[in-house]
């Protein structure tokens, strides 16, 4: 486990408070506690996964099962002028068959009126400023299907995931909310033997917007974001180069929202001749959601080109909290993929998850 500052030890290097242990508490919304100057929280879930399949070849797996984990923690420090000094970290082992998805993070902040810097491992702006189709518990087109058939979708630009970084993030100004990041190294597979089979990227950029606005009782928001990073030649794979456009609609309970993706050729495989063209990748996303206090629902759809395939992706699912700790989710995923042969491969997946949860 990654999350190697304990509070203890955190509290041992601020100084111990006035009105230390002032207040714990660890119920269905997690782990607290405020002291004078130093809040805790945290969170912990666990559950149990099983899936039916029918596979995209005869010879797939038609079921699939997984146990997961996952713990979150963050402890901050606010000085007399309202600064907050702090660190964050959370470990998943649910996405460790999702090339995807990586949630193994920590990282320290410093957070003001004016915004929030970070420093470590984190998502960048591209991802948590962009609006995309909107997903509930197990993430419909780009969610734990992906473990069993086919290849999730992005809904936002390619980025540099949760790679080490320098992030700032801007306050909310009059609707308009901006951030940049900056991370030296974006690796993946980086001590695999074979070059080609590692992806490594270097000075990533992560450029996005948001403006949120409110018309006749509907929130109306608008982003955009820009990745720009350079391959190392060694691995004969393209710079990321991607930008991606996205919207959202908000009225009480209900979400619409969609995106559109331009992933050019960003980290893959350099073609053999340029001039053929046809291969760069994009994506269209689009979802609804509707959430409740103790249960949600979304379906969404996400249609892209990939390396010459054309990929559809329709999903449905929802989640239940009952009992205080205790959640059901599930979802259905139809996948569906025309390769350039002019063979259509097409699968189905249908999940269903219990857990306990605190936070």
């Amino acid at each position: 486990m990654r999350l190697n500052t304990p509070p203890l030890a955190l509290l041992f290097l601020l100084g111990p408070p006035a009105n230390a242990f002032a207040e714990w508490s660890f119920d269905e919304n997690g782990l607290r506690g405020d002291f004078d100057r130093i809040s805790v929280r945290g969170g912990l879930v666990a559950s149990a996964q099983i899936a039916s399949i029918d596979p995209l070849t005869s010879n797939g797996d038609s079921s699939g099962s997984d146990v997961d984990a996952a713990a979150r923690l963050d402890i901050g420090y606010t000085t007399d002028n309202a600064l907050v000094f702090g660190i964050a970290g959370q470990v998943d082992t649910a996405f460790g068959d999702i090339s995807d998805f990586e949630r193994n993070e920590l990282n320290l902040y410093l957070a003001a009126e004016w915004g929030r810097i970070e420093l470590g491992e984190n998502d960048g702006p591209a991802d948590r400023l962009s609006f995309a189709a909107p997903r509930v518990g197990l993430g419909q087109v780009r969610g734990d299907f992906g473990r069993y058939l086919g290849s999730v979708a992005l809904l936002t630009p390619y980025d540099s995931r949760d790679a080490a970084k320098l992030t700032f993030l801007s306050a909310p100004l009059n609707g308009f909310r901006a951030g940049i990041s900056y991370a030296p190294n974006f690796d993946i597979n980086r001590d695999n033997p074979d070059p080609e089979f590692r992806q490594l990227q270097s000075n990533v950029v992560e450029i996005a917007a948001q403006y949120n606005a409110v018309f006749e009782g509907t929130a109306i928001g608008f982003s955009f974001a820009w990745v720009r990073g350079d391959a190392d030649e060694a691995t004969e794979r393209e710079d990321i180069d991607s930008f991606g456009a996205g919207f959202e609609l908000r009225r009480g309970r209900l979400t619409i929202g969609g995106a559109w993706l331009d992933r050019g050729r960003s980290n893959l495989p350099i073609l053999e001749d340029p001039l053929l063209g046809g291969d760069d990748s994009n994506e269209i996303n689009a979802g609804i959601r509707w959430e409740e206090t103790d249960w949600s629902v979304a379906a969404s759809i996400a249609n892209s080109e990939e390396n010459g395939q054309d990929i559809s992706r329709i999903g449905i699912g929802g989640t239940w909290r009952f009992r205080k700790y205790y959640y059901l989710a599930g979802d259905f995923v139809h996948y569906e993929t025309d390769l350039p042969v002019g063979i259509t491969l097409d699968g189905n997946a249908l999940l269903l998850e219990a857990g306990v949860r605190f936070y």
